[in-house]
């Protein structure tokens, strides 16, 4: 009987060990797989960064543009404002100054007529 136990026990050791060197084997390609994943992800982050810095560029000059086609939109709508101004004044300078020709005229010939 004792021998039988023996076995048993040597069987059992044996499946300890070879469960172990499973679950070592299993650790190493996990670490590997993880350190590939990293390297992996290391470049997809770099690439996607790049590609965020091109963007945030193209998002600058497009900005500058719009803010220069802007600015010299608002440069014309001012001196159009300004020659408009100008326009107005001097129509305006110019009715007054007819209508007190004709309140004249009319000062006038009530003063032929009287």
């Amino acid at each position: 009987m004792a021998t039988k136990t023996t076995k048993k026990k040597s069987a059992k050791k044996s499946t300890i060990a070879g469960v172990k060197q499973e679950l070592t084997a299993l650790r190493k390609k996990v670490r590997k797989e993880t350190a590939d994943l990293k390297k992996l992800a290391t470049k997809e982050v770099a690439v996607l960064e790049k590609k965020i810095a091109q963007l945030k560029a193209k998002s600058k000059k497009e900005t500058a543009l719009i803010k220069k086609k802007l600015n010299a939109a608002e440069k014309n709508a001012k001196a159009e404002i300004a020659a408009l101004k100008k326009a107005y004044a001097a129509s305006k300078k110019a009715y007054t100054a007819s209508k007190k020709k004709v309140s004249k005229k009319k000062v006038a010939r009530k003063k032929s007529q009287a």
